[in-house]
């Protein structure tokens, strides 16, 4: 925001469990949830490189944006799995010239994530995380309905140990 930008709007979000509607259903397959959002953005000012109150552009802005997924937990919380997607409109990336009246647009895309977390004991437990599964093209540019660039980033993977150290004894310090 360079300490004064100006952004509103609103922003909805819902998340459900599926376990009240799946009652019949043996207890390791009710831990199902639901959730999405939606965020819009109403008016933006921040300031240009020229220290000018504009509109932001993409990728760093989107009038709007929204996203859903769903996620799995295992009855004592051993096992978890959550895959989600955010949806990015159509935007602008550069605004028209002198030279040039017709603005850079990035495509409309979407991003599918996923997390798959097992917890060995209260204290430890080992996480999976991968984004752009599906190898979206983040910086997809036309202008005047012809593409000039494509850019991807590729699916990136990564392996989390979590230890919560709260409970742990250290015979050098705590005696």
């Amino acid at each position: 925001n360079g300490g004064k930008g100006q952004f509103e709007g609103f922003e909805l979000g819902v998340r459900q469990s599926l376990r009240p509607y799946l009652k019949a259903l043996p207890e390791f397959i009710r831990g199902w949830e639901v959730f999405g959002g939606y965020n819009k953005n109403t008016k933006a000012e921040a300031p240009n490189r020229a220290g000018v109150l504009t509109k932001p552009l993409a990728p760093n802005y989107y009038d709007w944006n929204a996203n859903w997924g769903i996620s799995y937990m295992t009855p004592r919380r051993a096992f978890y799995v959550q895959v989600r997607t955010t949806i990015f409109p159509e935007a602008i990336v550069t605004a028209p010239t002198t030279t040039d009246l017709r603005p850079v647009y990035e495509s409309s895309h979407q991003r599918w994530d996923a997390t798959v977390r097992y917890t060995i004991s209260r204290n430890y437990s080992l996480e999976l995380n991968g984004s752009n599964l599906t190898d979206d093209s983040f910086l997809n540019r036309y202008r005047g309905g012809r593409n000039e660039s494509r850019r991807t980033f590729g699916t990136n993977y990564s392996l989390a140990f979590r230890a919560n150290l709260d409970q742990l004894r250290l015979p050098f310090i705590d005696r």
